[in-house]
């Protein structure tokens, strides 16, 4: 029944024509269209939020406890394994892995250095790889050496992708985390400042804090997102270029589109 037109006396009348159910349901409507945005966008997260919260506890998180056990943790196994072996040999190596720095990252360069020292020292110290290019830049030079680290591993497709996008991701937020540090005058390098450095904001400033910690965040996605390619769904380690990309499609590339967008702030507008 439409009232438009009518005067309230007419509506009144009408209204006292209704019964007790009727007039509930009227009630009800005037109640519903007369909400404001932010009620009915409370009203859709809180019948939407359960849903999402069941797929992410079953899902996701399932799938990052997976992701950071099955490769990383195997590779921290063998890494003690051969300090051991090495430790009993006679040959005096100290440190072959530092699982506290990869898992709770500081910055990937970090990630880079203590995945595996000895190699790590091995490219840096060498004449013929890292110190010999680093006179054309030192983006160059990192992104050669880990090239050249992927040779040695045989140019499997997955392996050289994600070595490399390590030392992408390295040598850009290096650069993106010195600006910054620049710019806000504190200590949010990547590596970790002396203590008598010339930063206003030292170490447990508030506003440093915070920036490390967003960085702590963005590091720790990049370890999931490129060690989820390492799964046991294909016998024997052979990962092919199809399998690593479905993988990361499966991530939409999120972890791709948050190194480019880094890598636009270092450039454009810092």
């Amino acid at each position: 029944m439409s009232i438009v037109g009518l005067s309230e006396e007419e509506i009144h009348k009408i209204i006292d024509t209704l019964t007790d159910e009727e007039r509930l349901q009227l009630q009800s409507i005037y109640s519903e269209l007369n909400k404001s945005i932010l009620e009915r966008i409370y009203e859709l997260i809180y019948s939407v939020y359960p849903q999402f919260e069941l797929l992410f506890s079953i899902c996701l998180l399932q799938r990052i406890l997976i992701s950071y056990a099955s490769f990383r943790y195997s590779h921290y196994f063998i890494s003690y394994i051969s300090l051991t072996l090495a430790s009993l040999s006679g040959i005096p190596i100290n440190q072959v892995t530092s699982c506290l720095n990869v898992e709770i990252p500081r910055s990937m360069m970090d990630v880079a250095c203590y995945w595996n020292i000895p190699m790590h020292i091995f490219f840096h110290k060498c004449k013929y790889v890292f110190q010999k290019i680093k006179a054309y830049g030192k983006f160059l030079a990192v992104l050669f050496t880990f090239t050249f680290s992927a040779m040695l591993h045989g140019f499997n497709f997955q392996l050289t992708a994600v070595l490399v996008s390590i030392g992408v991701n390295a040598s850009i937020e290096s650069k993106l985390r010195s600006r910054l540090s620049n710019r806000l005058n504190s200590c949010c390098k990547s590596r970790r400042c002396l203590e008598n450095c010339d930063h206003y904001y030292k170490t447990y400033h508030f506003r440093t804090l915070i920036v490390n910690f967003i960085f702590f965040i963005i590091n720790v996605y990049h370890l999931i997102y490129l060690g989820a390619p390492f799964d046991d769904s294909v016998e024997e380690g052979t990962y092919s270029m199809n399998h690593t990309l479905k993988i990361w499609s499966q991530e939409f590339y999120f972890g791709s589109l948050i190194i480019t967008f880094l890598m636009l702030i270092a450039s454009f507008l810092i």
